[in-house]
């Protein structure tokens, strides 16, 4: 029987609980250190929680035997729930070794009679069920394995499987703040946004860092709430003591509602800023990996109604958009951005 081990959070004004269901002896070790380090972010409340996580190493039922005709059911499903799926995702879930579980099996024989309520989905690793209407996820994973690789980052994101589900969008950014004005950059992979937040944040030192690398825009009736993302807290957690204390890590604090201003960074060969559309912005962001259709779909945008929930998906992206103050900002290389910084502080009102 594999030990259980239990962590509560509180994300994005939602109680949470995570559960690991594993012997392994580093299955817990950087959830204890993300309590340590930010305790801002742990649920002692005791409030019964919205949303449910419980992750099932495979090794507790290593070898047991599964009838072939039920991988063939849920290789099936795959196939057909998520059309870009590659064939080595295929290969590597789809085995006796995933469903070896009971629980396992339960899961997909209830999915399969209920797949208006249920949904199956794949991250890296992870065999993945779920009720998003009640909040309920349990995943299946070689914990041996993961645990080698980002394996806090794949157990946390599984709460953006409900996140995304309730109106909730993720931006590749940076941002800061002063007050209640947020600045927001944004940038593809390798784009500058944490460099150029940093080169910001040395030269005006009134505003906070806010993010480093993900910005969780949630819906209101009002308009959005910008979240810090909490999984982008755990990349401290993974540092060791002298590396972390050079790092400027944000401070957790509570949501803002204020309109931001947004600069989508592109590298160039002179640096401008000019203003843009929210529509423009949204083709430029779209054009990232995170939001490509295979990679929402099959981790955090999941059966059922995956295709209306992903448009759903880039409806609240763009309506957060046309809600922000929209620039593109070109951006060369070790310049001079005297005038981006002061473009930036009249944005966030710095004196």
């Amino acid at each position: 029987m594999s030990s259980r081990h239990c962590f509560n959070y509180f994300f994005l004004g939602q109680h949470c609980r995570l559960e690991i269901n594993s012997e392994h002896v580093e299955a817990t070790t950087r959830f204890e250190r993300y309590a340590e380090l930010f305790p801002a972010f742990v649920d002692r409340s005791g409030t019964p929680a919205q949303l449910t996580v419980v992750i099932h190493d495979l090794a507790d039922h290593a070898g047991r035997e599964v009838e072939p005709a039920v991988v063939a059911q849920l290789r099936q499903y795959l196939q057909h729930s998520y059309a870009t799926i590659a064939p080595e995702v295929l290969d590597a879930v789809c085995t006796a070794r995933y469903l070896a579980a009971p629980r396992a099996r339960e899961l997909l024989e209830a999915t399969l009679d209920n797949p208006n309520e249920r949904g199956i989905s794949v991250q890296k690793d992870f065999l993945v069920f779920s009720r998003r209407n009640a909040g309920q996820l349990e995943a299946f994973a070689d914990v041996t394995a993961s645990v080698q690789e980002a394996w806090a980052y794949h157990a946390m994101n599984f709460f953006k499987v409900f996140f995304f589900a309730q109106d909730t969008v993720r931006l590749h950014g940076s941002g800061a703040t002063h007050g209640d004005a947020a600045l927001l950059l944004l940038a593809n992979t390798g784009g500058g946004k944490s460099t150029m937040k940093n080169l910001f944040l040395n030269a005006v030192p009134e505003p906070a860092p806010f993010t480093d690398d993900s910005i969780m825009a949630r819906a209101t009736t009002q308009g959005f709430e910008l979240y810090q993302d909490p999984v982008e807290f755990l990349r401290w957690c993974y540092l060791p003591e002298a590396q972390r204390a050079e790092q400027v890590i944000p401070g957790v604090r509570p949501p803002l509602a204020a309109q931001p201003s947004l600069y989508y960074l592109i590298k160039a060969d002179t640096t401008a800023t000019r203003p843009a559309s929210a529509a423009e912005i949204l083709t430029l962001i779209k054009e990232e990996a995170f939001y490509q259709h295979g990679y929402l779909t099959q981790r955090f945008i999941t059966e059922p109604q995956a295709e209306a929930l992903l448009q759903r998906y880039f409806d609240n992206t763009l309506r957060f958009l046309t809600h922000a103050r929209c620039h593109v900002a070109e951006v060369r290389h070790n310049d001079d951005y005297a005038e981006l910084f002061a473009e930036f502080r009249r944005q966030l009102e710095v004196g």
